[in-house]
């Protein structure tokens, strides 16, 4: 098994950092969306998104956790 780098983890970091962000930015997109009064199907939209950028950024935890 290769050992992970300082640049691989670094890079690892940062992509988990702007998936959380992303998911974080989606999630009160959708809370200002209700607040709003806009459509349930807007709203479970960024949801469900929000769900694949934090499932993103678990993926890249995971594999560098194994690693």
């Amino acid at each position: 098994m290769d050992k992970t780098t300082i640049e691989q983890l670094n890079s690892a970091a940062m992509q988990i950092i702007l998936h959380a962000g992303d998911c974080r930015n989606l999630l009160n997109e959708a809370i200002n969306d209700l607040l709003d009064d806009k459509s349930e199907e807007e709203v479970k939209d960024k949801i469900t998104q929000a769900k694949k950028e934090i499932t993103k950024a678990h993926v890249i935890q995971t594999d560098m956790i194994q690693s």
